[in-house]
């Protein structure tokens, strides 16, 4: 298979990254705005603690706002990071390419599986983020894909979980911004968020188990599930 072409393009108040045929998310208020919210706090932690060099293992790089953040940061002497969305893993490869990220030393494509067992030796990481990452993991494996997370961090190093939502806080701060909408089953947490925020969900619609995309113009999912049309 031939690796897809990338082209970044600096348009002075943003970037746009093109992997083959499309464009990527525009990933530059993201750096700013998401990757400076969460990672300056934990910086000036780190720093006041005379950190440098620091090795880190960056969990879920997604389209890589967080990995560049991190590269410019003089006391990160490496990272490593990895995603299980191939689209992702090569928008992360292609802004390390192009923009000469250096301290990034490899960008790996994990399938949930391998997410159980890293295969970094243990204490190998002095850092380990892990942003908006949590809350995504299948229940029946999270707690073995967290407990790697552990086992690869360094005696004395520290473990960063951001941006993963306390489902027990009443008000829902992740997605829709609505309260107690995370503690109702899924059928009436949808119809809640389609009359509180009907412009966000006008083109979401529940699909019943066994509905084929032909039926419903949706792939079939178990019942409850949504999707966007």
């Amino acid at each position: 298979m031939s690796e897809p072409s990338f082209h970044l393009a600096d348009l002075g108040d943003r970037r746009v990254l093109t992997v083959g045929a499309r464009r990527a998310p525009l990933y530059f208020p993201f750096k700013e705005e998401r990757a400076r919210l969460f990672l300056d706090p934990l910086l000036r932690y780190l720093r006041g603690r005379g950190a440098r060099d620091l090795s880190v293992l960056e969990v879920g790089a997604s389209f890589g706002h967080m990995t560049e953040y991190l590269a410019e940061q003089p006391e990160i002497a490496e990272i490593h990071c990895f995603d299980t969305d191939p689209a992702f893993v090569d928008i992360v490869r292609a802004k390390v390419e192009e923009q000469d990220l250096r301290a990034v030393k490899e960008v790996r494509l994990f399938g949930n599986d391998e997410t159980r067992r890293l295969p970094w030796p243990d204490g190998r990481f002095d850092l380990v983020l892990v942003v908006g990452v949590v809350e995504h993991l299948p229940p029946r494996n999270r707690r073995a894909q967290v407990d790697e997370y552990y086992r690869v961090l360094a005696p004395g190093g520290h473990i960063a979980i951001l941006d993963t939502p306390n489902r027990l806080f009443p008000l829902e701060t992740h997605s829709i911004g609505l309260p107690l909408v995370q503690w109702l089953p899924p059928r009436l947490a949808y119809a809640y968020a389609r009359l509180a925020r009907p412009r966000k969900f006008e083109a979401v619609r529940t699909v019943r188990a066994g509905e084929t995309r032909r039926s419903r113009n949706a792939c079939p999912r178990r019942a409850g599930a949504i999707s966007r049309t």
